[in-house]
């Protein structure tokens, strides 16, 4: 029986219930589980890498790390590397207009999974409104498919247009291999699942569909790797354990600070300025709507944070530079990666007195650099594909432009020349 077998649809508003009932309820928990249990095997990334198998030697991302390749759920192509500039050099021009698309089958089927990740199956049918658990919210997204220099026009639109189709791209995906009992990374299963895949094999089957569809919602937003230069002259690197709570990516790693643009006047909207609000919230105590705090309290912490990371950005103690754009072939979007580097070790300092990370994230890690080997977070299947994507980028740009010795063992697959 298929997980879509136990979803009704009604009418879908932000505030309006959405009810579970018991059978549903071990439903998802049977299928959250399933996922993080083939996730770290691998399943879902060969499975992804059988799909397109087409479009696998040419496009996706693949590194030679200690003499073996590693291939990432990254779509990209050797002009989107090496990419030069602050991260508002991603955006060429705004346009005021707004599209937007719900579908609410696809939002209702992501709301009740994201009640299931906080809570166990009860005997009892469970009923609340769709916005306590999935909200609707501001967004940009590209517009257009100008492609080729890595710099876009961007519109206004809504996370539900977001989540009504990449996200709900791969849940899809899940969906096809869970149904299809595949626990296994070379299942004869396969081609059965992907016969499934209604939206994927209309939308999104091949590297040229992610650039061509007419009628994507691909949200704008950056992805950095902050690396840190300490007293003694040596740097760390940090990134991020993913909550299970979370609806983008949970269960793994990913670097921060990473965030969504979000605003009224899209002719104001700034990449740089996304990366320091984000710092604060993600990495240095600014408290968010989940924390409890007041809204004055909030204001106040990020004035105080957004002056200080902004001084040192002017004064050249902190250096934002977007490194490569690229396409999460999971759930169909585009990475705008990028590395903030604090070269002032007086301001690093300063942020790690502050570091408190907030909900997304279950643990922050940090390793020195240089090193030797690559963090086991950054194995393909225990990071996010923007994770990844920005952390070996980020460690390329701080060795070729700022002349940091990662120490790192990993270089650029041949593909990717």
């Amino acid at each position: 029986m298929t997980i879509n077998h136990y979803f009704s649809y009604e009418r879908m508003e932000e505030s309006e219930n959405v009810k579970i009932a018991p059978v549903q309820q071990k439903a998802y928990k049977e299928y959250l589980n399933w996922v993080r249990t083939v996730q770290p095997d691998g399943v879902i990334r060969q499975a992804l890498f059988q799909y397109y198998q087409e479009d696998f030697d040419n496009y996706v991302y693949k590194l030679d790390i200690s003499g073996n390749t590693h291939a990432y759920t990254v779509f990209t192509q050797p002009s989107w590397l090496d990419l030069d500039g602050d991260m508002d050099k991603f955006i060429s021009s705004t346009k005021s207009t707004k599209k937007t698309n719900h579908n609410q089958n696809r939002i209702k089927r992501l709301a009740r999974e994201m009640y299931m990740r906080q809570h166990p199956p009860t005997n009892e049918t469970v009923e609340f409104p769709i916005g306590k658990l999935l909200w609707n919210g501001k967004s940009l997204c590209v517009s257009g498919q100008e492609y080729d220099d890595a710099r876009f026009q961007i519109e206004k639109s809504d996370f539900y247009s977001y989540v009504s189709s990449g996200e709900s791209v791969l849940r899809e995906f899940y969906d096809a291999l869970w149904e299809n009992d595949i626990n296994e990374t070379d299942s004869e299963k396969f081609e059965e699942a992907f016969s499934k895949l209604d939206q994927r094999n209309r939308l999104a089957s091949s590297y040229s569909d992610f650039k061509l569809w007419a009628d994507h919602y691909h949200k704008v937003g950056p992805v950095c790797q902050l690396v840190i230069k300490r007293p003694d002259g040596k740097h760390e690197a940090y990134f991020t354990k993913r909550s299970h709570f979370v609806l983008q990516a949970p269960d793994v790693h990913s670097v921060s600070p990473a965030g969504e643009l979000q605003t009224d006047t899209v002719s104001e909207s700034s990449m740089n300025q996304k990366v320091i609000d984000i710092l604060g919230e993600e990495i240095l105590g600014v408290p968010d709507e989940m924390s409890g705090s007041t809204l004055q309290e909030k204001k106040s912490k990020q004035k105080a944070v957004n002056e200080r990371v902004s001084n040192a950005i002017d004064n050249g103690g902190i250096h934002l530079r977007r490194t490569a754009f690229g396409f999460d072939m999971c759930a169909v979007k585009p990475i705008f990666a990028g590395l903030m580097y604090v070269s002032d070790p007086e301001v690093g300092e300063w942020m790690l007195e502050e570091l408190n990370t907030g909900w997304e994230a279950e643990s922050m890690k940090r390793i020195e650099l240089p090193r030797p080997t690559i963090p086991n977070g950054m194995h393909p299947d225990a990071v996010s594909s923007a994770g990844a994507f920005a952390f070996f980028e980020g460690m390329r740009t701080l060795e070729h432009e700022f002349n940091v010795d990662t120490g790192l063992d990993f270089e650029l697959h041949h593909s990717m020349k």
